[in-house]
């Protein structure tokens, strides 16, 4: 199904992304250029990958010589559209839609030479890429979850989402038990020094709860949110990332990279793009009354899942984050 979804989108005749004859492009080259498409499906809930975007078919020979970014900028938007992450997207569609300009160029420079065919091909799949990232919605956004029903009401017998104090306790709960957990710690509480709020300190029961879910990550194949029940009603931050590509506090650094968008106040009015989800990892982060937090780093044959999970819970509607 994703295919022939792919070479409608591919041959859509009104469609020329202000390139000119890009359309009678397509429609010479749509049949070949369809088998060497990179496969992702528009719609998650019926068919979701679990391993970043792969051709389908081999591509032209030569092609990942010739154009090494594109495949790349590809994937990238990729990963930047299941991590919802809008202004990385358009960052890397711009690289593609440069990639496709390029190309019709040279393929236009070679039109009765030996090369000519093979530079349409590349002009032609590399125009297919662009499309297909245009057509990629942004996934797991924060505004995207499902209404879930309310946390039990705390009362001082229940545990399940504990005050504030007793964040501030100590013994082998509270001490982070190896180097991961001690940088991730040690990236949180980095950017709430920057921030002017108090550290975190780790909780192993947090980070129990986080190492659990991360198999049911690998077989969903994309970030999902538990249930807040599910989790004893820890708010949780999740990142997807190809396997070996970021260190812990690079995983942490991403999510901070939405402080750009951040702009003081009261919750959920705290984004300068008016989309409060644009800045909701960040907020977590740095959510002043949060006291506790427990992370994984959870790694199957092509991702790195981190899920750190946070007690009190912030990104509360009416207060304020700092």
């Amino acid at each position: 199904m994703g295919r022939a979804v792919l070479l409608s989108i591919f041959q859509a005749p009104d469609y020329d992304g202000g390139m000119g004859s890009g359309s009678n492009r397509l429609a010479s080259f749509g049949r070949w250029a369809a088998l060497a498409l990179l496969a992702i499906p528009l719609e998650a809930h019926a068919q979701t990958p679990t391993v970043p975007p792969a051709p389908s078919a081999p591509l032209p020979r030569g092609f990942e010589r010739l154009w090494p970014d594109t495949t790349a900028a590809f994937r990238a938007h990729y990963d930047r559209a299941m991590n919802c992450d809008l202004a990385g997207m358009r960052s890397e569609r711009a690289k593609l839609e440069i990639a496709t300009r390029d190309a019709k160029q040279r393929a236009s420079a070679t039109q009765g030479t030996a090369q000519a065919d093979q530079a349409r091909q590349y002009a032609a799949t590399i125009e297919a890429l662009w499309q297909q990232a245009l057509a990629q919605p942004r996934r797991n956004c924060p505004g995207d979850r499902r209404p879930q029903p309310p946390c039990k009401k705390i009362t001082p017998a229940s545990q399940e989402c504990p005050a504030a104090d007793v964040g501030r306790a100590y013994g082998p709960r509270f001490t982070a038990p190896d180097e991961i957990a001690r940088r991730l710690l040690a990236a949180h509480n980095q950017v709430r020094a920057e921030a002017g709020v108090p550290p975190l300190v780790w909780d192993r029961e947090l980070a129990a709860s986080a190492a659990a879910y991360g198999p049911t990550l690998t077989q969903l194949g994309r970030p999902v949110h538990a249930a807040r029940l599910g989790r004893n009603c820890p708010h949780e931050n999740l990142l997807q990332s190809n396997r070996g590509g970021r260190t812990p506090e690079q995983m942490v650094a991403y999510w901070v990279g939405e402080k750009r968008n951040y702009v003081p106040g009261t919750f959920p009015n705290v984004s300068r793009t008016g989309q409060w989800f644009d800045v909701a990892h960040y907020t977590q982060v740095v959510w002043r009354s949060t006291t506790r937090v427990g992370c994984a780093v959870h790694s199957d044959l092509n991702y790195d899942w981190l899920i750190c999970r946070y007690s009190p819970p912030g990104n509360i509607d009416g207060r304020p984050v700092l």
